[in-house]
């Protein structure tokens, strides 16, 4: 029945692998899995554009969901990376697939929307923490197009489409993505991944008109030159390093399918809190025409988690005024799209299979590689309960004497405040499991000196 899906090339090669007898039941459903997770559909048009077979991918780099060290009812009502209480936006700045021409690249958006935005949160805590971020540039923002150049095929294209996985795995596997400064997005497939075609700067030669433009008026950044003619005529000399975002872990999250559409819900909402947005996939339909005003409600019926055509960003959650619970999403189809392009899904339900799919990704750095310029960010957890300086309820007493009688819990900025109510939960758990520890030590010596006496 799974084979049946796959077109009839794929299908005859994937025959040879899970029928053949030489693979364990659990190991043939394992690659099964880590196939389906690459499938995503480009385009709304109908268009099936499935990415088949990234080995690479390591069954999702062989992580797992980072563990939950958020409870649920520790999780706000509404938060919103788009809208920090006190600070406003920490997200970057939208991307559009559909210019200069239409690009079936949603989970090239999706991928590096999440990645970017991630980087820029992480630099915000950083800074607020009175840490030092050696990578003093503004966001980093990642080229696109550079990722069209260099993946290939076998990673998905405007055509083909893609995942966001893939793209995560094809830029851990690259040493990173290199800045949009250095790679206009061209929208187009096949133009090859030549040195220039990574990171470029464009200006005529000696003598030359700037009007006179051309690929001959452009060339390789060497990255470690200042001089614009350290590449004139030579395609190989782009020397490494070029600012870049790296990509250390990635992986999936429980899915509707898995567990449920109430607990996948939760499981995104603390990986959400606990770290940035995620991807999920989504059947797109209902996006077409919707302009933002409303939650959009579109039941899963009798779809599953693999008839989603589009990749989406799900950057905060929150309930509007008719209590629907709702996922707050950025899409990729430009700021002229819905709310400045950003919308609202119903959450919890599985609407749009909105929870079949989400993936979470942690950038291990940015900057310039092997100089002074690189940061780096090897532990995923390292921020792990940072958003409970961000979004943290207030106290019972507050909200009961609030004067307007609303109902809706209120959340203040706490940046500078370090132990708010649930870090001081936190450390008197770890005070009692300390003294817990303390008696047990004691108890064993006193025995042991006990024992050697007699």
């Amino acid at each position: 029945f799974f084979l049946n899906m796959f077109p009839k090339k794929e299908r005859g090669e994937l025959e040879l692998i899970f029928l053949s007898g030489r693979l364990s039941i659990s190991l043939r459903m394992k690659l099964l899995s880590i196939i389906f997770l690459n499938v995503c559909i480009g385009n709304v048009n109908g268009k099936r554009n499935v990415l088949v077979g990234t080995p690479e991918l390591e069954a999702l780099r062989g992580t797992s969901y980072p563990p939950e060290s958020i409870a649920d009812d520790e999780l706000p009502e509404t938060m919103s990376w788009r809208a920090v209480p006190g600070v406003g936006s920490l997200l970057t700045a939208a991307q559009n697939q559909h210019v200069p021409v239409y690009c079936g690249g949603c989970f090239l958006f999706g991928a590096y929307h999440c990645l970017a935005d991630r980087v820029k949160i992480t630099r915000f805590l950083m800074a607020r923490s009175g840490e030092y971020d050696a990578w003093k540039a503004p966001d980093a923002i990642p080229a696109h197009q550079t990722y069209l150049n260099c993946g290939g095929p076998q990673f998905g294209g405007c055509v083909t489409g893609g995942s966001a996985p893939g793209v995560w795995e094809w830029t851990r596997q690259f040493g990173g993505i290199p800045l949009s400064g250095c790679q206009p997005y061209q929208a187009v497939d096949g133009l090859g991944c030549q040195p220039k075609n990574i990171c470029r700067n464009c200006m005529p030669a000696a003598g030359q008109a700037w009007t006179e433009r051309g690929e001959h008026a452009c060339w390789a950044v060497p990255g470690n030159s200042s001089s614009r003619h350290a590449c004139d005529g030579d395609d190989h000399c782009a020397a490494a390093p070029y600012p870049r975002i790296s990509v250390g872990e990635y992986g999936a999250l429980p899915t509707a399918q898995d567990v449920g559409p109430e607990a996948a819900a939760k499981a995104i909402q603390r990986e959400i809190f606990r770290a940035g947005p995620v991807t999920c996939n989504v059947d797109a339909t209902a996006l077409v025409d919707y302009d933002g005003s409303y939650v959009v409600e579109d039941p899963q019926g009798d779809r599953n988690a693999f008839d989603t055509d589009h990749v989406i960003e799900i950057v905060g959650w929150g309930t509007d005024n008719q209590g629907r619970p709702y996922w707050e999403l950025r899409n990729s189809w430009g700021e002229y799209w819905a709310d400045a392009g950003f919308g609202k899904i119903f959450r919890g339900r599985n609407d749009m299979l909105v929870e079949s799919g989400c993936y979470w990704v942690h950038p291990s750095g940015w900057g310039i590689p092997e100089t002074s310029k690189w940061q780096h960010h090897n532990d995923p957890s390292a921020y792990d309960r940072a958003a409970f300086l961000l979004f943290s309820k207030e106290d019972d007493s507050n909200e009961s004497s609030a004067s307007d009688g609303d109902d809706e819990k209120k959340y203040n900025i706490n940046i500078f405040v370090h132990r708010n109510k649930q870090e001081d939960a936190f450390l008197t758990r770890a005070g009692n499991t300390a003294v817990a520890a303390i008696f047990l030590i004691a108890s064993a010596t006193i025995i042991i000196l006990y024992v050697v006496r007699r």
